[in-house]
């Protein structure tokens, strides 16, 4: 990281944020779009009491980035490091914009590349310099492997983690999990990775046609709010329960695969993800209420 010295003073000293949070992160540059899934899962973690911190940045390879949704949502992306400790114990979540941490390394690759690079395997985690105990981290390609051990390299201060990724065709894969296709999951835990695959051949192009990524922000947003409803398309709310739960079992690795939907689906039916974004639309990026 010397090539930025922004990162290197940040990872020097890493934000506190409060116990039990996970570095939420995703590669983009898949070869199938879908609408901003990490950012509702996201959401619908720290509704469940997940402790969230997300990096954000505009559109690359898509029509919309996590923080061109944000943005049309009425959502605040933090532009101060020093405020993430207040969003995450307030609402749960804090979005920062990962241009705050490493200045100098988005400038030369924001917005640049629309493919992946070996830069995806690492640095949308490692960039964010908060004291986390656990990542998540999104990853179009197969090898989840060498993201987790490179990521590890980069950050051993962080105990935990987990990249996945999905193949849901032929030359068809997301940096997310997916209910249909061969999901591929790294396990980090103190060093060690565990590899776990799961599989499900059933046809998907219905399901393909309601979880695309959209042509405009507003259609992307409309999506990601629809994915948080009690009452919400099923395509939408599975995938995104799917990878809410992902956060959530990463957060408290005795919480299993199968409590963690349960507890993330709770979230979204009762309403509590829809009265955070009713919060959050409310809370100031820049410090004012």
């Amino acid at each position: 990281m010397a090539f930025d010295e922004t990162l290197a003073g940040h990872l020097a000293s890493p934000v506190p944020v409060p116990d039990s949070t996970v570095i939420l992160s995703g590669s983009g540059k898949e070869t199938f779009k879908t609408f901003n899934v990490s950012t509702a899962a996201g959401l619908l973690a720290a509704a469940s009491g997940v402790n969230v911190v997300k990096g954000t940045s505009s559109s690359v390879s898509a029509v919309s980035g996590s923080s061109d949704v944000l943005a049309v949502l009425g959502l605040p992306t933090l532009t101060e490091p020093a405020r993430i400790p207040e969003f995450v114990t307030t609402y749960g979540i804090a979005f920062i914009d990962y241009a705050v941490f490493c200045p100098r390394y988005a400038a030369r690759y924001d917005g640049r590349f629309d493919f992946l690079s070996p830069m995806s395997f690492v640095m949308p985690t490692a960039t964010l310099a908060v004291s986390a105990d656990a990542f998540l981290h999104g990853l179009a390609h197969d090898d989840v492997e060498t993201a987790a051990q490179s990521i590890h390299a980069a950050r051993p201060d962080i105990a935990r983690g987990r990249v996945v990724t999905t193949r849901i065709g032929p030359g068809q894969r997301i940096d997310e999990l997916a209910p249909f296709g061969c999901s591929d999951s790294a396990v980090l835990q103190h060093g060690a990775v565990r590899l776990l695959r799961h599989q499900d051949d059933r046809l998907s192009g219905p399901w393909k046609r309601v979880v695309r990524h959209r042509d405009d922000h507003a259609s992307n947003g409309a999506a990601l709010i629809e994915s948080l409803h009690p009452d919400g398309n099923p395509a939408l709310t599975e995938i995104v329960e799917l990878n809410a739960a992902a956060v959530l079992s990463t957060a408290h690795s005795a919480v299993g695969g199968d409590e963690a939907l349960h507890l993330v689906r709770e979230a979204r039916l009762d309403g509590r993800a829809q009265r955070l974004l009713t919060r959050l639309r409310f809370a100031s990026p820049k410090g004012t209420r």
